[in-house]
């Protein structure tokens, strides 16, 4: 089943989709993290106008990372473009 890609959970398309938001929200959490640990160790380094660009980057990263949920939980939240309801 793993060689030709089959999930033998044998989920739901919308099950999927939100398992793949998940993974996707969890994966761009990492890189922001692993970006915010770069800037940081360079500014160590780093003099005059680098050090204020990269200052800046550093709370660029934080403000992302606020509004980032620590652990997403894509699968209890409502799809924003969700149709509404018949009357």
């Amino acid at each position: 089943m793993a060689d030709a890609h089959i999930d033998p959970r044998n989920l739901s398309p919308e099950e999927a989709e939100r398992e793949a938001l998940q993974t996707e929200a969890e994966a761009h959490r990492a890189a922001l993290v692993a970006q915010r640990t770069q800037v940081e160790a360079e500014l160590e380094r780093a003099h005059g106008l680098r050090a204020v660009n990269l200052r800046r980057t550093l709370r660029r990263l934080d403000r992302e990372l606020a509004h980032e949920p620590v652990d997403p939980d894509i699968a209890t939240s409502t799809p924003a473009a969700a149709p509404p309801p018949p009357k």
